[in-house]
C-alpha cells in the first residue's frame, strides 16, 4: 500500500483509523477500524453512497466489532496495520 497514490481524504480516512485504534487502546488498526472513521466523515464519499443505496450505516454494530479486537495496556504502543488493512 503506497499512501502517496491516495487523496488526501484517503489519507485523512488512513490516519483517523490509526487514531481510532489508539483511542481504543488497540495495538492493530483493521478495516473496521477504517470503516469507523469512514462513517465519521458525514460529506465523505461511503454515507454518500450508502444514502444513494437507501441502505443505513449500522454505526452501533461498527462500535461492538471494535470493542470486541484485543486491547493493550501499559505505556506507549505504535499502531501496525493489519494484514486484512493492508
Amino acid at each position: 500500500m503506497n499512501p502517496n497514490e491516495f487523496t488526501i481524504k484517503t489519507q485523512e480516512a488512513i490516519v483517523k483509523s490509526f487514531e481510532i485504534a489508539k483511542e481504543n487502546s488497540q495495538s492493530e488498526a483493521d478495516i473496521i477500524h477504517l470503516v469507523k472513521a469512514l462513517s465519521l466523515d458525514l460529506d465523505g464519499t461511503l454515507l454518500r453512497v450508502l444514502q444513494k443505496c437507501n441502505i443505513k450505516l449500522n454505526t452501533d454494530f461498527i462500535d461492538k466489532e471494535l470493542s470486541l479486537l484485543p486491547k493493550v495496556s501499559g505505556g506507549n504502543f505504535n499502531n501496525s496495520i493489519s494484514r486484512d488493512y493492508n
